[in-house]
Order: structure tokens, then C-alpha cells, then sequence
């Protein structure tokens, strides 16, 4: 830009491909104008690299989540089976009818999305974070 009038911003967009540990300045002079404000990003830039692990690592964790809650599901359910069928005097498999089952959809469900995450998960992230 050759002139910069009262209240002009910019935009810059710049796409560094070498190591992190770079710093960028930028300088100029602006007659009339104030100086140039300095954001600065407080975080540390990820490598590609380090950002698919961080990905693949929270896919495993809310994988595991899933089987978990599937697992406990499954327990609850036994468990309120069993207690009722103790309390009533019959056998736990006399618990069990139609709508129970339409129940045991949920913790199937746990199970298949953890298994999805812990084993067929692909990362759809674009490179570099952006």
C-alpha cells in the first residue's frame, strides 16, 4: 500500500512454513498515523504432525469414553434386573420383556460408536490447523 489515510487498517495474512520458534515483526511508518499495534499469539504453533497426534489421542479418549458408558450401562442394567427379581421372588430372566430390550439399543450403541472411534476414525483436518 503506497498511502494509509486517518482510521486505514490492514489485514496480513502470512504463511510461514519453517520452524516454530520464528518471530515476525513488522515495521513501518505512517505519516500522520499511530504505530503499528502488535498482537502476539500467546500459544505455542503446533506442528502438523503434532496436531494429528493430539487428534488421534482425543479420538482414543472419547472412544474409550463410549465403551466405558456402554459398560456401565450394561452393569446398571443387570444390577436393577437383578435387585428386582430378588425383591419379587422370580428369576432375573423373567425380568426381561419387549421394552427392556428396546433399552439394550442404547449401551449396543455406546459400543458401536466406540468402536468407531478407537478403530476406524480417520482425522478430516486440513493441515496446519487453519
Amino acid at each position: 500500500m503506497n498511502t494509509a489515510e486517518k482510521n486505514d487498517g490492514a489485514s496480513l495474512q502470512i504463511i510461514y512454513a519453517g520452524s516454530g520458534d520464528a518471530a515476525i515483526y513488522a515495521q513501518s511508518t505512517l505519516i500522520g498515523q499511530p504505530i503499528i499495534n502488535s498482537i502476539e499469539y500467546s500459544n505455542q504453533i503446533k506442528s502438523p504432525t503434532e496436531q494429528y497426534e493430539e487428534y488421534e489421542s482425543s479420538n482414543q479418549h472419547r472412544g474409550f469414553l463410549f465403551l466405558g458408558l456402554g459398560a456401565f450401562t450394561v452393569i446398571g442394567f443387570l444390577f436393577l434386573a437383578y435387585r428386582s427379581s430378588k425383591r419379587t421372588g422370580t428369576g432375573i430372566k423373567d425380568y426381561f420383556d419387549r421394552s427392556d430390550f428396546i433399552i439394550m439399543v442404547q449401551p449396543i450403541m455406546f459400543f458401536g460408536v466406540a468402536i468407531y472411534h478407537l478403530f476406524f476414525a480417520t482425522s478430516s483436518l486440513p493441515p496446519f490447523g487453519f
